[in-house]
């Protein structure tokens, strides 16, 4: 059987940020939002339920107007 999801994410990015509380602080300050986008998924879901190690495929985007024009891929 096969299991997928799809999460997304959204808050604020502050350039330097030696934290992610800080960093949420100054990227609202700035006015830098952040969007990450993951889908999770696998073939096997009795793979994932009987073994806490079992790997699954996670592919995405993040997007924030520091990182460029456009969506960055994740894998």
């Amino acid at each position: 059987m096969k299991v997928r999801f799809t999460e997304q994410m959204r808050g604020f990015y502050g350039v330097g940020a030696p934290g992610y509380d800080t960093g949420e602080m100054l990227g609202q300050t700035d006015g830098v939002r952040l969007h990450f986008q993951l889908t999770i998924s696998s073939v096997d879901v009795d793979g994932v339920v009987g073994d806490p190690a079992h790997r699954m495929r996670a592919e995405g985007t993040i997007v924030c107007k520091e990182f460029g024009p456009v969506g960055i891929p994740v894998t």
